[in-house]
């Protein structure tokens, strides 16, 4: 979807952020192509809306070489290209190789936190964005050193490893349990260490609001514009009604659930077509086709796989007339955003993150997470509910039109001016 602008405070741009030298380590990649170096379009933005307010931004992140790194070609659909131009992209070494052992991860984990520690000579405050490794230990060393730390994190690293676990080998499934308790102490003492933490979803918030420092919850991180909108009134008007997915193909989005009551709505009689969109984590991703076969949708499921942000998804979206997102875990998901800016009606599980943020304001229809009968009876209302229908399409453009007024760069600016104030004040 097309960058969104971002508007700067006065405040911060005239302040001390203004001539600030700040580093951050990056959760993103980036990829080089003949010479042109892309980043992944969500951080990006917010990135560059925020070195804007600044002096100086060293971005520390793995750079993805195509036609060099055996992993590169994941990343070449990335397409967002900084505008601000005191960006420095430093490149931090990362896995080259398709399937990296646990002993690869802990030398690879070594080489990076190397390079931070001789690029925090160049920082006057430091930036990590969770979840990784380089940036828990970044957010020590920085600590230590004395420098102001931000901490921004969009998931619970301890409850998403388990679809994100990406070492391969004996010693990677025997050593799974230990690393994810390692995981969770190195989140809990990056954000110890952090003086002002930056949170996705209501879950985070919660959890380390206790912490000394500051604990806010993010403005949402979204990429589109109002010029990106598709306004109607309303859907399901055809003899077969489209459902939409867009997430991952991993279990905590609880596509098995999705798949499982799309069956119990074909039972029943109704017409419809689901498609699947996002890239799959192998194992689950065969396994969902499998059950899709098992549960003899074939001619009723189709698994589209990635599709970039911009004039495809938005096709997908626009093609389709309900929005389904049956996911166990979330940060919170912006995929929901998304589908209420081509008005379509939602249909999701009642999390804690999604409920905490939307409640029972008649944004979207709620299921009971990992009950597929449950998610059956929230789709089948909502196609038979015209009035509900329009109403939620309604709220949910005011409510995303609204969502543009928030601004992240803005929000991360004003508050880490704020905490270079407190820090000069307490010295």
């Amino acid at each position: 979807m097309k960058a969104q602008a971002e508007i700067q405070p006065k405040t911060a741009r005239a302040g001390r952020c203004a001539s600030l030298r700040l580093l951050v380590i990056a959760r993103a990649q980036a990829v080089e192509e003949h010479g042109e170096v892309r980043f992944q379009n969500l951080d990006g933005n917010y990135l560059d809306s925020i070195a804007a307010g600044l002096g100086r931004m060293l971005l520390l992140a793995p750079v993805q070489r195509i036609g060099r790194d055996a992993t590169a070609e994941r990343y070449r659909r990335y397409s967002y290209c900084f505008r601000s131009k005191n960006i420095e992209l430093r490149d931090l070494a990362e896995h080259k190789a398709q399937a990296p052992s646990l002993l690869q991860g802990l030398h690879m984990n070594l080489r990076q936190l190397g390079t931070v520690r001789r690029n925090l000579r160049d920082a006057e405050a430091v930036f990590v964005m969770m979840s990784t490794w380089r940036a828990a230990l970044a957010a020590l060393l920085a600590r230590r050193k004395g420098l102001p730390v931000v901490l921004y994190s969009g998931n619970d690293w301890f409850a998403d490893l388990e679809s994100t676990y990406k070492y391969q080998g004996p010693l990677a499934r025997v050593a799974f349990p230990l690393f994810r308790r390692l995981c969770a102490l190195a989140e809990r003492k990056a954000m110890q260490a952090a003086d002002l933490r930056i949170l996705n979803g209501v879950s985070l918030v919660e959890k380390y609001s206790d912490l000394p420092g500051r604990t806010v919850e993010t403005k949402p991180l979204i990429t589109f514009s109002e010029g990106d909108f598709h306004r109607r009134e309303d859907t399901c008007q055809g003899p077969v009604i489209r459902l939409l997915c867009v997430a991952g193909i991993m279990p905590r989005k609880g596509i098995h659930f999705l798949l499982r009551a799309l069956r119990q709505l074909c039972d029943k009689g109704m017409e419809l077509r689901l498609d699947l969109v996002g890239e799959a984590i192998p194992d689950y991703g065969q396994e969902m086709r499998a059950l899709t076969r098992e549960l003899e949708l074939d001619e009723r499921v189709a698994f589209r796989g990635y599709v970039a942000n911009g004039p495809d998804l938005h096709r997908c979206y626009r093609e389709a007339d309900l929005f389904i997102l049956p996911s166990l875990s979330e940060g919170f998901p912006r995929v929901i955003f998304e589908a209420m800016s081509q008005s379509l009606p939602v249909v999701a599980s009642r999390i804690h993150n999604i409920h905490g943020r939307l409640g029972d304001r008649g944004y979207l229809g709620y299921a009971e997470p990992a009950n597929a009968d449950d998610l059956a009876r929230a789709i089948q209302s909502l196609v038979a509910d015209g009035a509900k229908r329009r109403e939620m399409i309604a709220k949910g453009m005011e409510y995303v039109t609204e969502l543009l007024r928030q601004r992240p760069g803005e929000q991360f600016l004003v508050e880490l001016e704020a905490l270079l104030e407190r820090r000069q004040e307490q010295a």
